[in-house]
């Protein structure tokens, strides 16, 4: 069960990223250290980004207390609420950044050939320092108290532009483009006449 004040405060951070444009900071950002490390990488990405970032999370806002309207929820502070709706949908959001972030770290980390060659005989202490290292990255993070997400989130184009999220879209769609064309110029195979000779 979530808890009402960590989801509250976390929301009332939100409100004043999107005022200040800019990240948590001081205990704001101490706080979602230790309670959302997803929500602090989604709100660092949109601080680093242009005004788009800023501009999707405040239309997914609106659309959210669009719906809480229709829905018929009388609320005395409409826009805080429909950010506390929402704050599952940006820790998943957070959560696809530090994924990347770690698989892009993990590639950068990896040991190439000479790597390998140099270890197997030099006889230094460089791999069980690097051990050291991934154990220190592989920490254990406490259990979050912000409301979990049980379904995916669908994140907008505009979103996804904002947030650097397209790039798996984007080379799929040009794989995708160069199969189309190397299908289209490839020869078609001779057809054969058939008939007697006269």
């Amino acid at each position: 069960m979530p808890d009402p004040y960590t989801s509250a405060y976390a929301a009332e951070i939100v409100r004043w990223c999107i005022t200040v444009r800019g990240r948590p900071t001081g205990v704001k950002q101490r706080f979602l250290e230790e309670e959302s490390p997803p929500l602090l990488a989604y709100l660092e990405r949109l601080a680093v980004g242009d005004g788009s970032g800023w501009h999707s999370l405040n239309a997914r806002i609106s659309e959210k207390t669009q719906e809480l309207r229709e829905r018929g929820m009388k609320l005395k502070r409409p826009w805080m609420a429909a950010i506390w709706h929402v704050l599952p949908d940006l820790e998943a959001i957070g959560e696809v950044i530090l994924d990347r972030q770690a698989a892009a770290s993990a590639s950068d980390n990896a040991p190439t050939a000479s790597d390998a060659v140099s270890g197997s005989g030099g006889g230094d202490d460089k791999g069980s320092a690097g051990a050291g290292k991934a154990g220190t990255a592989a920490k254990p993070h406490p259990a979050p108290r912000l409301m979990p997400r049980g379904f995916p989130v669908t994140l907008s184009r505009a979103e996804k532009r904002a947030l650097d999220l397209e790039d798996k879209a984007k080379a799929d769609e040009a794989a995708n483009q160069k199969k189309k064309v190397e299908a289209e110029s490839e020869p078609a195979a001779p057809t054969l006449k058939m008939g007697g000779a006269r």
